[in-house]
């Protein structure tokens, strides 16, 4: 897999204290490692480094966020956000 391939995928958490916790694919350490915000905690400049093996990801992916996380535009953040709120009420209905 290349490494644009999973930034801007939507991830879930499998375990942990943040199990079933809802993350964007930011950007890629190494075949183990990827990293992962959600716009509130863990922020662009403060993502979280994750196991790819400890994450749910899915085929859906936040092309809009894609677009920005490799263009490097500003207030990636709160486009992060809000889509996962959106994605969160959408997945209890």
């Amino acid at each position: 897999m290349q490494d644009n391939d999973l930034i801007g995928k939507i991830a879930y958490s499998k375990a942990g204290r943040d199990k079933d916790k809802g993350y964007i694919i930011i950007g890629k350490i190494d075949d183990n490692y990827v990293l992962v915000a959600d716009g509130k905690k863990k922020t662009i400049n403060k993502p979280k480094r994750k196991r790819l093996k400890h994450l749910n990801l899915t085929c859906e992916v936040a092309n809009e966020i894609k677009d920005s996380l490799l263009s490097d535009e500003r207030d990636i953040d709160i486009k992060i956000k809000s889509f996962l709120i959106l994605k969160a009420i959408v997945k209890e209905v």
